[in-house]
């Protein structure tokens, strides 16, 4: 009769195992329930159920244990890649390295091609009535791409996609009626494995991604059930009664989300399952990229019913709709609308809003926003490409420089109509003084330059300058006659300004009390009656133009004769007998707008200047191109500016902006 064995000895059969070691292989006992010790799991008999480790009956068992560890680490830490290479168990070589990956993509392409056959009509029931896949893809790629066209074209409440992957489980409400807007149209809910329901896996990245692939080894199998179940069922009981469900398995072949899949179908078993290799956002993106524009794509514009002739001051603008892409438009096709940025353009951004409007809206309808940015123009007239990528996806090919606006569309609608017509032509004299102390006269050149610029950018061809820049009379016997004018007439603003650029600073000795201001205004009202007499009276008359003569200067004109001033009775008279009042008085019955910029050290009260001055007297320092503009009427007063471009229809010979 055998003796019983003694307190704790083991039975025959059973090997020992050294609890100091972890990795050391356990004991086999058909009826414990003992962790298998190569995958974790506990197996219901002699032979483990997940990874079919049997104990060997050999002296080599130590052996066939690190090779069965080895092989089942393997298949895991391929599904990840290198990041996951130093937590398996043992030492692979590269040619195990890579074998391993290859059977990982294997197996992953094996499961893609069942989720394609899936897809196939009287299969798994997925309907190819709008099936349209990207043929550039992988072909087991296709039944996702149906799977999510199908969600997106969806007419009833909206569809749920439960996406399980590497980083957790993600829940996408998609709201199909939503493509055309500049956001996504659904709404993410994020469940990552690292803070779901106490999942007992490891808060290292790397490590963690490995046991959620399948190298479970370290993990306690019930503890993850039970997890599984109780987030899982958090997630479907808030989901809305009878919705459509796709439950998304974004990482083919990896264990837990195998499992969470598992536990997905028992809940919901109205939920339809396809394999991706991306995640769901991604696919649900390239979904709605293929779709067909579902009502017209439209760029708003400014357009003014009237131009003034008379500076800025008539009615505003109105935002209009200028027609860029059909409905039934799909993704790739690209349009060309001709626009010129509005007044103002020069020194803020002008918006590309594009919204979505079909073509013959009901009462009350507000265009629906697309894509609303932001960017800077040049000068003219330009032709603008626009490409769709999809709904919701427009982009300017030709544009650099874009960025994101999030004004709402009625504050710009607002700002169209507050920003006054420009004036349909603009005729801007210069009168400048380049002689007087050396510090204002480089002053009063800077500023019109400025001046020249600006307006170059904001009115281009639409103005046409003169300048005339006049240095000092001399008195010596002969010379008296000389001309002091110099200048060009009716230039463009590029063009003027090169021209005023090339004229000489003077450095000669000059009066103090007097400079051939006269002389200047003089040429002026000659060229603007030879303009009236050229163009017809009757046609200025009825169509007056707008002109402004600016003047820049420190000192005061010569007087006609000797003593005509009486607090200058010193001062020089004219050698050519030209008379500032005479001109001043031309110059009004012409209608031109008078300003004049001044010196600090300038008494602006004085008759010359309220003469020349008679619409607006400026001080020299601190005066801006902007301001001068802006009260000589030839850009928007108060920083006005149109915030959407002009249409521009036909090609155009200048700058309309």
């Amino acid at each position: 009769m055998p003796l019983p064995p003694e307190p704790g000895a083991l039975e025959p059969g059973v090997l020992a195992a050294d609890a100091s070691e972890p990795d050391a292989s356990l004991p086999l006992v058909p009826d414990a329930s003992l962790p298998c010790p190569v995958c974790g799991f506990v197996p219901a008999g002699s032979t483990c159920g997940d990874c079919s480790w049997t104990p060997p009956d050999t002296e080599d068992f130590e052996a066939c244990l690190s090779e069965a560890r080895l092989r089942y680490d393997l298949r895991a830490a391929a599904r990840v890649g290198d990041a996951a290479r130093p937590f398996v168990r043992g030492v692979p070589d590269d040619e195990q390295w890579a074998r391993a990956g290859v059977e990982a993509e294997r197996e992953r392409t094996r499961l893609l091609d069942q989720s394609m056959a899936a897809a196939v009509p009287d299969v798994g029931g997925w309907t190819l009535q709008f099936g349209r896949p990207d043929l550039s893809r992988d072909p087991s790629t296709w039944g996702a791409q149906w799977a999510f066209d199908e969600v997106v074209r969806h007419d009833g409440a909206a569809p749920v996609l439960i996406d399980v992957g590497a980083d957790g489980v993600s829940v996408l409400v998609v709201r199909p009626d939503a493509v055309d807007g500049p956001d996504d149209p659904w709404s993410v809910e994020e469940h990552p494995w690292e803070r779901f329901a106490a999942v007992p896996l490891s808060s290292d990245a790397g490590e963690r991604a490995f046991q959620v692939a399948g190298g479970l080894h370290g993990v306690d199998r019930a503890r993850l059930g039970e997890a599984l179940d109780t987030g899982l069922a958090r997630i479907v009981e808030r989901l809305p009664f009878g919705v459509t469900t796709l439950l998304v398995d974004s990482a083919p072949g990896w264990v837990v989300p195998g499992l969470a899949l598992a536990r997905l179908s028992a809940l919901r078993p109205d939920a339809r399952i396809v394999r991706s290799e991306r995640p769901a956002a991604d696919e649900l993106a390239d979904a709605v990229a293929r779709l067909p524009l579902r009502m017209p794509y439209w760029l708003v514009v400014g357009q003014y019913d009237a131009q003034s002739d008379g500076g800025f001051g008539a009615p505003g603008a109105e935002p209009v709709l200028v027609p860029l892409f059909p409905a039934g438009t799909t993704a790739g096709q690209e349009t060309v609308v001709r626009v010129a940025r509005g007044p103002g353009g020069a020194d803020n951004d002008v918006v590309l809003a594009v919204v979505a409007a079909p073509e013959h809206p009901p009462m009350m309808f507000e265009p629906r926003p697309v894509s609303v940015q932001a960017t800077r123009l040049p000068r003219g007239a330009l032709s603008l490409r626009a490409a769709l990528d999809g709904p919701g996806r427009v982009r300017w090919p030709d544009v650099a420089d874009l960025r994101p606006d999030t004004r709402p569309l009625d504050q710009l609608y607002a700002q169209t109509r507050a920003c006054p017509a420009p004036p349909a032509a603009v005729e801007v004299l210069c009168a400048i003084e380049l002689g007087g102390q050396a510090g204002q006269a480089a002053a009063r050149r800077a500023l019109l330059a400025g001046t020249l610029e600006l307006i170059g950018a904001d009115l281009g061809e639409r103005a046409a300058v003169s300048v005339r820049g006049y240095r000092e009379h001399s008195f010596e016997l002969g010379e008296e006659r000389d001309a002091v004018v110099e200048g060009v007439w009716k230039a463009v603003p590029d063009q003027a300004l090169d021209a005023f650029a090339a004229l000489p600073h003077r450095t000669q000795p000059y009066q103090s009390d007097a400079a051939p201001l006269e002389d200047a205004l003089a040429e002026i009202v000659d060229f603007l009656e030879r303009e009236r007499n050229a163009h017809g009276w009757l046609r200025e008359l009825h169509h007056p133009p707008f002109r402004v003569l600016a003047v820049f200067a420190g000192r005061p004109p010569h007087p006609r004769g000797q003593g005509q001033d009486p607090l200058r009775e010193l001062a020089q008279p004219c050698p050519r007998k030209d008379d500032w009042r005479a001109a001043a008085d031309a110059l009004r019955r012409l209608g031109v707008r008078l300003v004049a910029v001044l010196d600090a050290a300038t008494d602006p009260d004085r008759d010359y200047w309220t003469a020349l001055g008679a619409h607006c007297r400026l001080t020299l320092e601190g005066l801006t191109p902007r301001a001068l503009a802006e009260a000589m009427g030839i850009v928007p007063p108060g920083g006005a500016s149109m915030p959407f471009p002009l249409l521009a229809s036909v090609p155009v010979k200048g700058d309309p902006a």
